[in-house]
């Protein structure tokens, strides 16, 4: 477990916790939300946070699977998989 290995940080279940009530610097989601079922109900719990930067990432579709590959996903437990101009669609 995580914890065990950062035994000085703040752990909480986003199941138990109201995300208005947190405030931080920043917020990395970093690979995450390629493995999330329905993506917008993650963004929006990141954006309930108080946070001046929110920064997200996603391997790049193209660059592991090739331009012509639209799906589905290799990884068994990606939901999705976008490209980068796609990604920043998303989230226009």
């Amino acid at each position: 477990m995580v914890e065990k290995n950062l035994p000085g940080h703040q752990w909480l279940l986003y199941e138990k916790i109201n995300p208005s009530e947190l405030v931080t610097d920043s917020i990395i989601c970093s690979d995450v939300i390629e493995h999330i079922k329905d993506p917008d109900q993650l963004i929006q719990f990141i954006r309930s946070i108080q946070s001046e930067t929110i920064i997200f990432s996603t391997p790049e579709r193209e660059a592991n699977a090739g331009q012509k590959d639209y799906g589905p996903p290799e990884n068994p437990s990606h939901f999705g998989e976008w490209n980068a101009d796609e990604f920043r669609n998303y989230f226009s």
